[in-house]
């Protein structure tokens, strides 16, 4: 669930299901976000199931980086 303040600005507050099912799988949004944080690139970070018509759900992780100075281009 996200909800939007008064200056447009969206906020992450909670979610309807704590696990994603993806090809058969059970797979925990806090593990892939724990995964994400401990790589220590992102301040913030959310994993999402969205509706895959083969898979169930696929995966999805939005996630904004710690320091804009750490991201280098490939």
């Amino acid at each position: 669930m996200v909800v939007r303040d008064d200056e447009g600005f969206l906020y992450f507050v909670g979610r309807t299901d704590e696990m994603i099912k993806t090809s058969g799988y059970r797979v925990s949004p806090t593990e892939i976000e724990e995964a994400a944080y401990g790589t220590g690139l992102v301040r913030d970070a959310v994993a999402l199931g969205v509706a895959d018509p083969l898979l169930g759900q696929h995966i999805v992780l939005v996630a904004t980086p710690a320091a804009i100075a750490s991201i280098r281009p490939r």
